[in-house]
């Protein structure tokens, strides 16, 4: 029982020293050729963390990428005193298109959510307020289509069934 405890916290250890740990660049410190990211000082394909910090410490920006292609990027918010993400943006796999994109509200109390399709083409949208869904809506080549749900200024639900960005009566 105690040598599995410990091999258990062995690996979280590894694991949280592997997020952790990466050593963190500057953007001036990658180059990009034919869409993949490489270390300027040896030329090698680039996996770690980019940083934007300004002069009086405040994070910008922080992407992830791992063998030459970014994974994901947080734009931060400015004026707090804590790095406040403001947008969370997830990649497809070795792509540079975006495969979800996530934004909060100062307060945390607002987060809209939008999918994207393989060619970057916007799939659908959510908005949560106080966790609570309050707008769903479903696009097939960037328009409306499927169905739009949405909560009222009286708190009734509204429900409209959209086809090729033309709401259907």
């Amino acid at each position: 029982m105690t040598r599995s405890i410990f091999s258990i916290f062995l690996l979280l250890l590894t694991i949280s020293w592997n997020v952790q740990g990466q050593e963190v660049f500057a953007d001036e410190d990658v180059f990009v050729e034919n869409g993949i990211f490489y270390n300027l000082s040896d030329d090698s394909v680039f996996t770690g963390k980019l940083q934007k910090v300004r002069r009086n410490g405040h994070l910008v920006h922080e992407s992830i990428y791992k063998e030459g292609y970014i994974v994901s990027s947080t734009l931060y918010y400015n004026r707090t005193i804590e790095p406040t993400p403001a947008n969370r943006i997830k990649y497809y796999p070795k792509s540079s298109v975006i495969e979800k994109s996530t934004s909060f509200s100062l307060d945390g109390s607002e987060i809209e959510i939008e999918f994207f399709d393989t060619d970057g083409i916007l799939a659908s949208r959510k908005i949560y307020v106080s966790n609570i869904l309050t707008y769903s809506c479903e696009f097939k080549n960037g328009e409306k289509h499927g169905t739009e749900f949405c909560i009222g200024k009286n708190g009734e639900e509204i429900i409209e069934k959209y086809k090729d960005g033309k709401r259907i009566k």
